[in-house]
């Protein structure tokens, strides 16, 4: 078996350090060939191999094998040349992300504000075109408005010629089956953990015998680090706990997290680190007791740093919603969103309070990544689907004649039937249906 396994393989994505483990567990346990292939700039990883840039006969090569697999998630620079060949390169799509609007926002703006209505009105109606007013007029404010991120996730451009979906939680299938009428899997997202003897790294001197707090991931708004510095500021835990923050960021992002800390008095307490190594932040977790992962809103079909602070035992704080409601509740501990900065510290207090229960709590979470969240896994569970991805486009051919038919009777595409009829077709011909509904009228 031939595969193009097509992912961002810088050492700031987290998507190029899941599929570095998965195309070594996929060459190991099934005896695959995999080629890495990644987006211009998006490369730099050498383990297991250093990959090969997507040129301008990308699709003429992707095209020999027997499968191409694209990782799709929500960044612009890491996506774009990706997503721009699975149109003409048909493959099965990873989705990393249930909103894309980050990563289509600069593609619809290039065209041109009469483009860009027109393409949103096609995505939503008269809705999507009303609303091309207001990201004209101020692009990224718009996209970061929480209820625009949900409300207008733009899967459509990664979906609509994708042979088969694979996501990484329910919550995510369930969101890409509104908008897919192919087969979707739910695949578990490995841990990306290292070993206990590799990675040893010194250089925390810093640190002193308080318990440790780690904050790690992106420093995006969504991360919500103002809340998890103000809870720790209102809770009262400082003279028991430190806590680190660590990410990707701008510097001005950076200066602007280390200004509140200053302002707060916090220097000896807490430490803005920005981008850290593979070393140190495996260093920082293996010394690490607890770990906390706000996200508000959820757009991540799983994430990859909740999984792995569970992974090294840490007791987690996260949020019930999106994939984190899907974690066994004995393994985290949660609070609602919207989040409150009173909440978030009842839960650091209760942690910091009660150093018993926080560990148990830590190593529930380890045993269930174990068992549950493996690059093993991940591989046996991609042999299954690519035995039965075949079927998909003969599907898609049927659902399109029929369309076509209904067409000519004189049924368009805004009546409700062909929508219908189309997702029928595929559902009734799949190799794994969900259901047959036989609907009778007089």
């Amino acid at each position: 078996m031939n595969i193009a396994w097509c992912t961002p393989f810088s050492s700031h994505s987290a998507i190029g350090r899941f599929s570095a483990l998965i195309v070594a567990s996929i060459r190991e346990r099934l005896g695959w060939n995999v080629d890495l292939y990644f987006g211009e700039g998006t490369g730099g990883r050498t383990q297991p191999d250093s990959g090969t840039a997507l040129g301008a006969d990308a699709a003429v090569r992707l095209a020999r094998y027997d499968h191409i697999i694209y990782n799709i998630g929500n960044h612009y620079r890491n996506h774009a040349d990706i997503l721009s060949l699975t149109a003409s390169v048909p493959g099965i799509v990873i989705l990393h992300d249930v909103s894309l609007i980050h990563l289509m926002l600069p593609i619809l703006l290039s065209n041109g504000p009469t483009n860009l209505k027109a393409e949103l009105a096609a995505y939503y109606g008269a809705d999507g075109e009303a609303m091309a007013g207001e990201m004209l007029a101020d692009p990224s404010s718009w996209a970061d408005d929480p209820e625009n991120v949900l409300k207008y996730p733009m899967l459509d451009a990664a979906l609509a010629t994708a042979t088969a979906v694979i996501t990484h939680s329910d919550f995510a299938a369930e969101i890409v089956r509104q908008d897919y009428a192919g087969d979707v899997w739910r695949f578990p997202l490995p841990a990306l953990h290292f070993g206990d003897d590799e990675l040893m790294e010194d250089g925390l001197d810093f640190l002193d015998d308080r318990l440790l707090m780690v904050q790690a991931g992106s420093l995006n708004p969504n991360k919500c680090i103002e809340t998890v510095i103000d809870a720790y500021d209102k809770s009262g835990v400082a003279q028991r706990a430190q806590l680190v923050i660590c990410g990707f960021g701008s510097s001005a992002r950076v200066r602007e997290l280390r200004r509140d800390v200053r302002r707060r008095g916090l220097d000896e307490s807490i430490r803005v680190l920005g981008q850290v190594s593979d070393r140190t932040l495996h260093a920082l977790r293996r010394r690490a007791d607890i770990a906390t992962v706000l996200r508000d809103p959820s757009t991540e079909a799983s994430s990859a740093v909740v999984l792995d602070s569970m992974a090294y035992g840490l007791a987690v704080i996260t949020v019930n919603s999106g994939h984190y409601a899907e974690l066994p509740a004995d393994s985290v501990a949660r609070v609602e969103v919207p989040i409150r900065v009173d909440e978030v510290g009842m839960r650091l207090v209760d942690l910091v309070g009660d150093l018993t229960a926080m560990r148990a709590m830590g190593e529930r979470a380890k045993q269930y990544i174990s068992r549950e969240h493996t690059a093993d896994r991940y591989a046996d569970d991609l042999a299954g689907m690519i035995e039965e991805v075949g079927a998909f486009g003969r599907r898609k051919d049927l659902a399109t004649r029929l369309a076509a038919t209904l067409t000519r009777v004189g049924l368009g595409g805004e009546d409700e039937i062909v929508d219908v009829v189309a997702r029928s077709a595929h559902e009734i011909l799949s190799p794994r249906p969900n259901r047959a509904e036989v609907i009778y009228h007089d």
